[in-house]
């Protein structure tokens, strides 16, 4: 497990963990989580946290800390996470084939280990990135949104039971945060499976997330026919297709089904990974 441990460390730099982590935050506090009907204006999490006392926030139920934690994934994040949960993935398996440091590398690795630890360091750095980034996010809001605790039992008790699907707020948060962990394993694929085919450092920042975005948006699309076909199961079963439905951890179907497809997903990259590296004269290293 040698092998392992070396890609795993290289993948845990610092830097890389700061920009992935720092951006998560970021993204998070943008993502809007209050609209104001009366003027039809929304507002992010970080204005909020401005206007606190504008609108009264320790008194509104739908702005406790876990609507707000929840509301932190919004469209924006859902766009860049590829990046910025993948970007020491990219630089290093850029570096490395521009250098043409892969060769040694394969060496004293072999081919097959190699192709392993890459796939398995990228959604391992990934998922653990986001769930730093998701946690720290939540523990900075805390101090500007009331708890779950804070408001009447029966206001909780619709809340657990017909909202967070939960028996306790830490049952929750648990689930929560095992879901946001392979979310951020399944955001790798999509670098992961561009990085096999594309060495350039322009390409592998930009079609990873193109591609998240077209698939995610082709599948909305196949899941709402579906679902004013009144096709409930097909819509079912196309969602857990998209990466979002792995959040909701053994909630309904789709999420069974979204876990089964990125464990197949990552064995047909593993495979895809270690076939193209073996007909290849340069051992991948594209000269």
């Amino acid at each position: 497990m040698r092998w392992l441990f070396q890609e795993l460390k290289k993948s845990f730099y610092l830097p890389y963990m700061l920009f992935s982590i720092i951006g998560v935050v970021i993204l998070c506090l943008l993502a809007q989580c209050y609209t104001d009907y009366s003027s039809g204006t929304t507002y992010s999490v970080f204005s909020m946290i401005l206007n606190r006392e504008k609108f009264n926030v320790m008194e509104q139920a739908s702005l406790n800390c876990i609507e707000v934690w929840n509301a932190g994934m919004g469209n924006w994040f859902y766009l860049f996470s590829p990046i910025l949960l993948t970007v020491g993935y990219l630089i290093i398996i850029s570096n490395e084939r521009n250098t043409e440091a892969i060769r040694f590398i394969l060496i004293r690795e072999g081919m097959g280990k190699y192709c392993l630890s890459k796939v398995i360091s990228a959604a391992a750095f990934s998922g653990t990135m986001m769930l730093l980034g998701y946690a720290i996010y939540g523990l900075l809001i805390m101090p500007f949104f009331p708890t779950l605790s804070s408001f009447p039992e029966d206001v909780q008790t619709f809340y657990l039971e017909y909202v967070y699907l939960s028996k306790s707020v830490l049952i929750y948060v648990v689930k929560r945060l095992v879901g946001v962990f392979l979310y951020g394993a399944f955001v790798s694929v999509f670098s992961v499976g561009i990085s096999i085919a594309f060495r350039d450092p322009y390409m592998l920042i930009c079609l990873p997330f193109l591609f998240k975005y077209v698939y995610t948006q082709l599948m909305s699309k196949v899941s709402y026919e579906a679902t004013i076909s009144e096709q409930e199961k097909l819509a079912e079963i196309v969602r857990g297709f998209m990466p979002e439905s792995i959040l909701s951890v053994g909630y309904d179907t789709s999420f069974w089904i979204s876990l089964v497809f990125l464990v197949c997903l990552f064995g047909l990259i593993v495979f895809e990974f270690y076939r193209t590296m073996k007909v290849r004269r340069d051992n991948g290293a594209f000269k």
